[in-house]
């Protein structure tokens, strides 16, 4: 039995989340009632459809607002989709998966980043699928905040040689005016 062709979100915006392409035609678009929904501003009401044409299926802009593009093309016509195709709706891009380990892929890189290639492929949307809806981490959070930590203790060390200086100065002032004799008073002869 042939696997069930599916997208995969790879957008960090719902990225790993799977959409099953079970029906005869699938809408996508941001509307609620749509088969796919990708609520985004960037996606309009309905954005594109994917009809089943035998066993392979196609896909057609709806004459969205920001146009639908595969594999990096904008989709002037109908376009029959192939194993890892990459759609973009919108600010989504979506990995168009048969699981037909047969089809040979060409090395692609999409514009989130992600290397698609035929002998990562059943990986790579394993570790994308696992993924679920966590949030890209913010590695650089805690070098941001180490920088900081150490500007600041630089600016403390500055402050505490300034201070030293200032009152080593005002107190070589106070020994250097210690040391000037003061003035004899001026000294009458008698006769």
């Amino acid at each position: 039995m042939p696997a069930i062709p599916k997208f995969v979100v790879l957008s960090e915006q719902l990225r790993g989340q799977m959409f099953e392409l079970s029906q005869d035609e699938i809408t996508i678009g941001r509307s609620d009632d749509r088969t796919i929904c990708l609520k985004d501003p960037t996606v309009s009401t309905l954005h594109c459809k994917v009809t089943r044409n035998g066993d392979k299926y196609v896909i057609a802009d709806a004459g969205s607002t920001n146009g639908t593009k595969v594999n990096g093309k904008p989709l002037a016509e109908e376009y029959e989709l192939q194993n890892g195709d990459i759609v973009r709706v919108g600010a989504f891009e979506l990995l168009y998966d048969t699981e037909d380990k047969t089809m040979v892929m060409s090395i692609q890189k999409t514009q989130t980043g992600i290397d698609i290639n035929a002998a990562g492929m059943t990986q790579t949307i394993k570790s994308v699928a696992n993924s679920g809806f966590t949030e890209r981490k913010q590695s650089s959070g805690l070098s941001n905040k180490l920088m900081i930590l150490i500007v600041v203790l630089l600016a403390l060390i500055f402050l505490a040689i300034l201070a030293m200086f200032v009152m080593n100065f005002m107190d070589s002032n106070k020994n250097a005016n210690a040391f000037i004799p003061a003035q004899a008073p001026a000294l009458t002869r008698i006769v």
